[in-house]
């Protein structure tokens, strides 16, 4: 029985390590949840330079026939902007099936929050529009001879 025995602050300080591991796993958990929320819009972002690069071409040969720089702009934001218009509706749709399926985890919110919803829509649409900014006016002043020797 003695060689079992040990001090109060031996098993304080094993009671305050588990529950700081059992913290720290959880602000994980928390932190890797958010994850598949961000990635998306990292990769739009990423990837809509490229894109716009991969067209110099075709907007240098717009630009030698006359096109002006607010179509060049246009060009490029309408296509962003319908992808976004395009998953947005999508992700509603999916969204509010899903909703109805784990409703009985939701607290607080409807399966289908409109103003939840459309505030996830809206915050896409300006993380886009601000993604596709630089490169659209990036491809706005291309000039036009520059770019057809791009090739």
């Amino acid at each position: 029985p003695c060689a079992m025995s040990s001090t109060f602050s031996t098993k304080d300080s094993r009671y305050l390590t588990s529950k700081r591991s059992s913290s720290a796993l959880k602000i994980r958990w928390r932190a890797s949840a958010w994850w598949p929320t961000f990635q998306p819009q990292w990769d739009f972002t990423a990837s809509w330079p490229y894109l716009v690069s991969r067209r110099t071409r075709e907007i240098g040969i717009r630009m030698a026939l006359g096109a002006n720089t607010g179509s060049v702009v246009w060009l490029i934001a309408r296509e962003a902007l319908l992808l976004i218009a395009a998953g947005s509706i999508a992700g509603i749709a999916i969204a509010t099936l899903a909703g109805r399926l784990l409703s009985t985890y939701l607290f607080g919110v409807s399966p289908a929050d409109p103003l939840t919803l459309f505030a996830a829509a809206a915050t896409m649409l300006i993380v886009a529009a601000i993604a596709v900014s630089v490169p659209a006016a990036r491809a706005a002043r291309i000039d036009p001879m520059v770019a057809l020797h791009y090739e």
